[in-house]
C-alpha cells in the first residue's frame, strides 16, 4: 500500500475536479471547496496511517505468535515485613495465609496479605514474612517503614513495619520491553550460551537483573529482582527453568547479588510550591531506588 499525505491528496481531488467539471474552479484560501476539499484529505490521510499501523502491529503480532512469544503481564508488588512482639513467644505462633497488611496514612491505602501460612517459632521476639499487594501493578511499590497496620489482629504482635521499600510491583510489559526482549529471545535460540543462560534466567517474572559468570567447569548465575533481594521461591523458579538452557555436563548455580548501598542527594525545583508533600518525596526516592 502506498502511503498518500495530506497534501497529494488534496491535489487529486483539485486535479480531478477541474478535469471533470468547469463548474467549480474557486480553490483560494478560506474558500467553500477548499475547506471541504482539505477536510476530506485529513480524513483520508489518518485512514491511511491507522491502516499502515494496523498491518505493522498485525505482522508483529503474527511473528511473535508463530514463536510462541507473549507479552508479561502486570505483577503484585512484595517484599518483606518484620514483626516484634511485646514478650518471646511460649509456643509456636501460626500467621496463617490471608493475613492483611496496610499503612495508617492516607497517601498509601494498598492492601497486601500472605500467600503462605507461616509458624512462628518459640522464644521469638521478631519475625519477618512475606506480603503481596492484593493489587498488581507498580501501585503496590511503597517506600520503607509505611506498612504498619495489622488488619487482622494477633495475640502478643507489638509493631509491624516494612524495613525496606517495596519496588517489584510492575505494570503490564511495555512494547519497547517486549520488542527488546524478543531480540534476546532469538539470541538465546542456541542453547548453552551465556546470552542463553541470561535470557532464560530473565523469563522468571520476578527477575530484573542478571549476571552469568562463566568460568572453566562452573557457571555461576547472579540474579536479582527488583528489592535486589533473591527469595528462595524465585530462586527455585530459575534453577527449574534453566534446565532448558544450560549446558550438559557442567554444574550451574544460582545465587544472590551482595546489595551495597550509595548514598544519593538529589535537588527538584518545582514552580508549584504546593505540589512539594512528602509523598511526593517518597515517590522521587522509591523511583531512584528502583531504578
Amino acid at each position: 500500500m502506498k502511503f498518500k499525505r495530506m497534501t497529494e491528496i488534496y491535489s487529486r481531488l483539485v486535479d480531478s475536479t477541474i478535469t471533470n467539471t468547469n463548474e467549480i474552479n474557486d480553490f483560494s484560501v478560506g474558500s467553500a471547496m477548499r475547506a471541504i476539499y482539505e477536510a476530506i484529505s485529513i480524513e483520508l490521510e489518518q485512514f491511511y496511517i491507522i491502516t499502515r499501523e494496523n498491518i505493522q502491529e498485525a505482522i508483529e503480532a503474527g511473528v511473535y505468535s508463530s514463536f510462541g512469544f507473549t507479552r508479561k503481564q502486570a505483577m503484585k508488588a512484595y517484599g518483606n515485613l518484620q514483626l516484634t512482639f511485646h514478650t518471646a513467644n511460649q509456643v509456636d505462633l501460626p500467621i496463617p495465609r490471608g493475613t492483611r497488611f496496610t499503612s495508617s496514612q492516607s497517601a498509601y491505602p494498598q492492601v497486601y496479605e500472605t500467600l503462605v501460612d507461616y509458624y512462628i517459632p518459640a522464644g521469638s521476639l521478631t519475625a519477618t514474612i512475606q506480603v503481596y499487594c492484593t493489587i498488581p501493578g507498580e501501585v503496590g511499590n511503597v517506600p520503607a517503614n509505611v506498612i504498619d497496620v495489622m488488619m487482622t489482629p494477633l495475640a502478643n504482635v507489638k509493631s509491624v513495619t516494612n524495613p525496606s521499600a517495596f519496588l517489584t510491583g510492575q505494570d503490564a510489559e511495555p512494547l519497547e520491553e517486549m520488542r527488546s526482549r524478543f531480540r534476546s529471545f532469538i539470541e538465546a535460540l542456541s542453547r548453552a550460551t551465556i546470552p542463553a543462560l541470561e535470557y532464560g534466567t530473565r523469563t522468571v517474572p520476578e527477575v530484573s537483573g542478571v549476571y552469568v559468570d562463566e568460568q572453566t567447569g562452573l557457571i555461576t548465575i547472579y540474579a536479582h529482582d527488583r528489592n535486589g533481594d533473591l527469595p528462595e521461591n524465585v530462586q527455585n523458579s530459575i534453577e527449574t527453568t534453566i534446565q532448558n538452557y544450560r549446558p550438559a555436563g557442567i554444574p550451574v548455580e544460582v545465587k544472590p547479588v551482595i546489595k551495597k548501598a550509595l548514598d544519593v542527594s538529589v535537588v527538584v525545583t518545582l514552580t508549584n510550591k504546593s505540589a512539594i508533600t512528602n509523598a511526593f518525596r517518597d515517590k522521587i526516592s522509591s523511583e531512584i531506588q528502583r531504578y
